[in-house]
């Protein structure tokens, strides 16, 4: 067996050895990183088409501004609705039915889209969720402002 021995300068051993630690304490650092938080939901909309009408309707939210509109939104931005596949329909489309497309924005720039049938077995029941929040969303208060008299002109 044979060894080798080098001899560095000062300075260059003070180098390395420099090197050596940083690089154990920037590892450290990257271990004490918290996991990076989940996508917060701010916008949602909802397109009802089909039914025994026919129609469509559509529901929106953007932002939490309401206890309401930030309870859907919460619920779009849980792990089991970020789950949720992309389509839930099965092959043969009968009946008066409802169809449900779903898109939801979050804060990160990502988008998240679902459909699905009414009565489709197997979709998840946060869909269902967020749909009836959305359906049932409390109609806003009517924005008003009273200017004074002769305003802008006073």
């Amino acid at each position: 067996m044979t060894r080798s021995r080098i001899t560095l300068s000062r300075p260059l051993g003070a180098l390395l050895v420099g090197l050596v630690a940083l690089t154990g304490a920037t590892a450290q650092a990257a271990a004490a990183v918290p996991q990076q938080a989940a996508p917060r939901a701010y916008s949602i909309s909802v397109v009802r088409t089909g039914g025994v009408q026919g129609g469509q309707a559509s529901f929106q939210v953007s932002g939490g501004v309401t206890k309401h509109s930030a309870e859907v939104l919460r619920l779009a931005s849980s792990p089991a609705f970020r789950a949720l596949g992309p389509r839930y329909v099965p092959k043969n489309t009968c009946c008066d039915r409802y169809l449900y497309r779903v898109a939801v924005g979050y804060a990160n720039g990502r988008t998240k889209r679902v459909v699905a049938l009414e009565g489709t077995p197997g979709v998840p029941k946060v869909f269902w969720e967020v749909v009836h929040r959305m359906e049932t969303m409390p109609k806003p208060v009517p924005f008003t402002i009273n200017f004074p008299p002769g305003f802008p002109f006073g």
